[in-house]
């Protein structure tokens, strides 16, 4: 019974023929195969110290040698689906030798008689009855050996052939799965982004009750200022990476809200290399940060609290850092237990540059909190 590898092959097949790999001689290629190679038989044997003297005009010579090639140019493409049904491989060589060799005597005894037919064209000495009863040994080995040198042909093709396809498969699993991590990707981001947001926003519209019997008109204008934010953060063009630029003016219109909340007891300072300014970075980078700085980060203090934002460059690395003057962490960045905001940036990171970032918080000199990041340094262009 056939294997379900030989069906897949058989299958598959002509697939391989039409996207341009590597296919099994046609009629017309194993008509110049074979000529070429009778050709050099037929030197080689004039040319040869063991020639001797014929009657026949060197043309019909030749075109006689031939005829003992020629018959393979039919019975080629049988031998070929012989070998693909019985494949010379290491698995079914003990089954399938045995059979090529039955197959091979069979197809020896046709391709002799067919030779024997074509020199009764061309030769006038050889009759039916040498048609009929004859098979010369030495022809009958020839046609053998050449059956045995067209099946290892076949076997060379058909490994071609299978690597070839199954290098193709690979490429295109390979492709797939990219997709498919892209897919899964986006959709993590996408789904870090929606857990991210509602965060921020609980967050400001519980600053904006506690205003509300307080400061009315304080709370109205955080309200203000929270819609201005909302338009510019719950865009519908989403895009997992923007601008340097367009991440700050993002963060200023938070700042803007708390601000207006804070007033003097808050002081940011931002500084941004122009240099910088067109790289790429994770959109909601610095918002989380500058609100976690706010909110746990300068929570304990009396005086004002200060919060300063860098942007440099570091040869091919963006470099971002969120500092503040509050009580600053008791632990590294392992031994935290990570909010949603900075957990959220943590994964993000971890999905969008999995080999090429670095995320640390430590306390700073001055006994603040200082969050150091460092990304691949790219831009839209590039």
């Amino acid at each position: 019974m056939q294997s379900t590898e030989n069906k897949e092959m058989h299958r598959q097949e002509p697939a391989s023929v039409i996207k341009g790999g590597l296919r099994y001689p046609g009629v017309l290629a194993l008509f110049g195969i074979w000529t070429a190679v009778g050709a050099v038989c037929f030197l080689r044997h004039r040319l040869g110290p063991a020639s001797g003297a014929t009657s026949l005009p060197t043309l019909l010579e030749f075109t006689v040698w031939l005829s003992c090639f020629y018959p393979w140019i039919l019975l080629g493409p049988l031998v070929f689906r012989l070998e693909r049904r019985f494949p010379l491989n290491r698995a079914k060589w003990l089954t399938s030798v045995p059979v090529l060799a039955l197959c091979g005597i069979l197809l020896a005894f046709v391709a002799v008689k067919m030779t024997i037919a074509l020199n009764m064209l061309l030769d006038s000495h050889t009759d039916l009855h040498t048609l009929v009863h004859g098979l010369p040994l030495s022809e009958f080995s020839i046609a053998f050996f050449l059956f045995s040198n067209i099946a290892i042909a076949g076997a060379i093709i058909r490994t071609i052939i299978q690597l070839e396809r199954q290098q193709r498969i690979a490429a295109e699993l390979a492709l797939e799965n990219a997709k498919l991590e892209t897919s899964l990707k986006n959709a993590e981001l996408e789904t870090l982004r929606l857990r991210l947001k509602p965060h921020f926003l609980f967050n400001t519209l519980e600053n904006i009750s506690a205003l509300a019997e307080d400061n009315p008109r304080l709370a109205r204008k955080m309200l203000s200022r929270l819609g201005e934010l909302l338009r510019a953060a719950f865009r519908r063009d989403f895009q997992a990476e923007i601008s340097l630029t367009s991440e700050i003016a993002l963060m200023n219109a938070y700042i803007d809200v708390e601000q207006v909340r804070f007033g003097e007891r808050l002081k940011v300072h931002v500084d941004i290399d122009p240099e910088t300014e067109a790289a790429l970075v994770p959109s909601l980078l610095l918002q989380p940060l500058v609100e976690n700085a706010i909110v746990h980060g300068l929570r304990h203090i009396a005086d004002a609290g200060r919060i300063e934002v860098r942007s440099v460059r570091n040869s091919e690395s963006l470099v971002l850092t969120v500092k503040d003057n509050g009580c600053g962490p008791a632990q590294t960045l392992d031994g935290l237990p990570l909010g949603i905001g900075l957990g959220s940036t943590q994964e993000r990171l971890l999905r969008m540059y999995p080999l090429s970032h670095q995320l640390s918080v430590q306390r700073s000199d001055d006994g603040g909190t200082l969050v150091h990041i460092s990304l691949p340094f790219h831009t839209k262009t590039a």
